[in-house]
């Protein structure tokens, strides 16, 4: 690959902007993602959608770009569906990027046989990660509704289902390992976290509570022992004490450190 032809097409303080808002050296992310991946990358295929720019001052430009990108790393075919903006600078006689803004979405691709009318454009991964989490909690009531059929409380069903869940957590990990995931699995179950406290022996988490709909044979108070239980036998796997309350609109869970 030739790296310094591509390396001169970025500014010298070029900066790569995440979905996050996380800024990184443009030049250093990608010659490190090159470097690191090399063998892993055997083809890269780039379908481009719509291009377009727009002029924003004698020597800079904006260019957005909406493509499709098929890379192949070690025998395992991804596909992204890239939004994308560059803020691009002239300096002397060239252009340069100064600024490059990815998103990202997993992608709904039409055959081209398709009439236009049928097709429909591909929600914001953010609608879908919305729609996920409903989905999510639905599975958790109707698996409440199965066991209460079964003569099986709520509670129960959730210090059955803890039980489960510990077998793909990390003991070893500690304090650490439960916090750490319990955040990360927090991502796909509400829309609104807020972390009040966090050190080395306690996690206290405030986080948007799921709706419970009428046409669930499922009440908001059995839901919320359902869940307490499960993340209370996770939290004693690790190592830690679990406790749960509510304010009618918000859950918050802490996690002692034992």
């Amino acid at each position: 690959m030739k790296w310094d032809t591509i390396i001169e097409l970025y500014a010298d303080d070029a900066k790569m902007i995440l979905p996050n808002g996380k800024k990184l050296p443009l030049r250093e992310t990608i010659q490190a993602n090159i470097v690191n991946n090399r063998e892993k990358i055997k083809s890269v295929k780039i379908d481009v959608k719509e291009i377009s720019s727009e002029i924003t001052g004698p020597n800079s430009v904006i260019v957005t770009t909406n493509q499709l990108q098929t890379n192949n790393w070690s025998g395992n075919i991804y596909t992204f569906d890239y939004f994308d903006f560059f803020l691009l600078e002239r300096t002397a006689r060239s252009w340069k990027i100064k600024s490059y803004f990815i998103s990202s979405n997993f992608p709904v691709i039409y055959a081209e046989t398709i009439d236009k009318k049928y097709q429909r454009d591909n929600p914001p991964a953010i609608d879908k990660l919305g729609w996920t989490i409903k989905h999510g909690w639905a599975i958790l009531y109707y698996e409440i509704e199965r066991s209460k059929e079964a003569g099986i409380t709520p509670e129960e069903a959730g210090i059955i289902m803890g039980k489960r869940f510990v077998q793909s957590w990390d003991k070893s990990k500690g304090f650490d390992g439960l916090t750490n995931g319990f955040l990360w699995n927090l991502t796909s179950l509400s829309t609104y976290i807020e972390v009040l406290e966090r050190n080395e022996i306690t996690l206290n988490v405030k986080f948007l509570s799921p709706v419970v709909y009428k046409f669930w044979n499922v009440t908001p108070e059995e839901l919320f022992n359902f869940s307490q239980n499960i993340w209370m036998e996770i939290a004693d796997y690790m190592g830690a004490n679990c406790s749960q309350t509510s304010d009618g609109t918000y859950w918050i869970v802490t996690f002692n450190k034992k």
